[in-house]
């Protein structure tokens, strides 16, 4: 595989249900699936990334979480996706996607992948370790409330750089590309 294309996705609009959620969000979870064939498609759909933009430039806190651990995807081919792809079949991988477009302030990684906290901090990322490998509705439960904690946490962190005038967290982009 050398790309992916998702047909018909210029046909498609945000709908305004969706749009309404984004905007009234405390928070954006970008969940544990194939950042390829899963999140992608959602993200290509015409206004769904303006407006994640749009919420992150009014401080609210995105977070993303890697369903890739130990190299491994937890379930279906996104490690062999990334790897074809030529990008880091990994949780370093996944954060650098995210990173790279500007969707996420913090990135959950599983205690496994704890060696690699610092090369996702190094692209401008929160990084938080904690057990995300979901096996049952009380470890979903967990990892949902952990990511939410984070979140917060992450909101918080914006209102102080904003309100002492630091930039400790990285500015999110505005819908017409300049820097909230």
């Amino acid at each position: 595989m050398l790309e992916v294309r998702f047909g018909g996705v210029d046909a498609a609009s945000i709908t305004p249900e969706v749009r309404d959620a984004i905007r009234g969000a405390d928070a954006i979870v970008i969940g544990p699936s194939n950042p390829v064939v899963s999140i992608d498609p959602i993200l290509a759909v015409p206004g769904i990334r303006a407006e994640i933009t749009a919420a992150r430039s009014r401080g609210v806190p995105a977070v993303g979480v890697s369903g890739i651990v130990g190299g491994k995807a937890l379930r279906g081919p996104a490690d062999r996706m990334l790897a074809s792809l030529g990008e880091e079949p990994s949780a370093v991988g996944v954060a650098r996607r995210y990173a790279g477009a500007g969707l996420i302030d913090l990135f959950v990684i599983d205690t496994q992948d704890e060696a690699s906290a610092d090369a996702i901090r190094a692209l401008g990322l929160e990084v938080e370790a904690t057990e995300t490998i979901m096996t049952d509705m009380g470890s979903r439960e967990l990892l949902a409330r952990e990511m939410l904690a984070a979140a917060t946490w992450v909101a918080a962190e914006h209102s102080l750089a904003r309100s002492s005038g630091r930039s400790g967290i990285p500015a999110a982009e505005t819908p017409d590309g300049g820097a909230a």
